[in-house]
């Protein structure tokens, strides 16, 4: 038995999920036996409102996370069949279709992972003085259910450009701007490949992608360049407390045109400083990414500073 099945079985000493979902629900916990197309599409097809609610009254929903977060980890593509990628393909345009954002991004379409299934959420959130000690995404039981199912569709299988072709054909809500992971991060490198091939797909849209996790990144970019349409933000970690200016160490672990610097500074005074000293910085207000499109688009703004709220 592996230390990540170990792990496991603590967190579910003396709790057991129910009769009605042994199968499908064990079949993702046992990370003895590699992930199959079956296990993959049966846990797909199970996730809804009254099972996760289920799940949660058992005590099972947190190592269900777990699970999935380790098997994310591996990084091993599933091979399945067309109708399988269809599927997942559906809900990946489903997602796109439905999305509502509010606030700043009202007016931006999105697509999000569920952060309980990326392990280095719960690292970040841990770190002092991070911006994640200050996450803003708390979940309904609804969206968690929407975002648990974008995850098994985006990180676990590989698809081609091709795939994404006519995605935003029949997509009421896509605008010029696309983000992904307004509510997440990347997970694996089959994740950040695959948004990569989205935005490849669809020339005709800007995408961006935010992460802190630029290790996944740059493997991704190794293989799939991203293309002119997709901007990448890197997103600093730790909260700019004196105007110290991250960019120029973001910009040098991931290189290109299409790259630029996000820091959240503690105060309007930080953001100055951090805004005088680079002639390239530009601060983000906080009020319509959409109507802004600093993020989204080719421009001389290669660091955008926010203040935290």
């Amino acid at each position: 038995m592996n230390n990540q099945q170990k792990q496991l079985n603590e967190i579910f000493e003396g709790s057991q999920p129910a009769t009605a979902q042994d199968k499908i629900v064990n079949a993702i916990l046992d990370l003895s036996q590699p992930l199959t197309e079956k296990t993959l599409v049966d846990f797909f097809d199970f996730i809804n409102l009254e099972n996760i609610k289920a799940l949660k009254d058992s005590g099972t929903l947190n190592g269900v996370f777990y699970a999935v977060s380790m098997r994310a980890r591996e990084n091993k593509p599933v091979k399945v069949s067309q109708a399988t990628k269809r599927l997942f393909i559906k809900q990946i345009e489903n997602a796109f279709e439905n999305c509502r954002m509010s606030g700043k991004m009202q007016g931006i379409t999105a697509f999000s992972t569920l952060k309980f299934c990326n392990h280095n959420c719960y690292k970040f959130q841990n770190v002092k003085g991070s911006i994640c000690e200050h996450c803003y995404v708390n979940l309904y039981t609804q969206s968690i259910v929407a975002f648990l199912k974008n995850t098994l569709a985006i990180c676990f299988v590989e698809f081609k450009p091709a795939d994404f072709k006519n995605m935003f054909v029949t997509v009421k809500n896509a605008k010029s701007f696309v983000r992904f992971e307004a509510m997440g991060d990347l997970i694996n490198e089959i994740q950040a490949s695959n948004y990569i091939k989205i935005a490849k797909a669809q020339s005709r849209i800007k995408f961006a992608l935010w992460t802190k996790n630029f290790d996944i990144l740059n493997k991704a970019l190794e293989a799939n360049p991203a293309p002119k349409n997709l901007n990448l933000i890197l997103s600093y970690l730790k909260i700019s407390q004196n105007g110290e200016d991250f960019s120029q160490s973001l910009t040098d672990i991931v290189k290109g045109e299409n790259v630029k610097a996000f820091i959240v500074a503690k105060d309007e005074k930080t953001a100055g400083k951090i805004l005088e000293s680079n002639p390239n910085a530009s601060q983000c207000f906080a009020k319509n990414c959409a109507t802004c499109g600093k993020c989204y688009t080719k421009n001389d703004s290669k660091l955008i500073v926010e203040v935290l709220k």
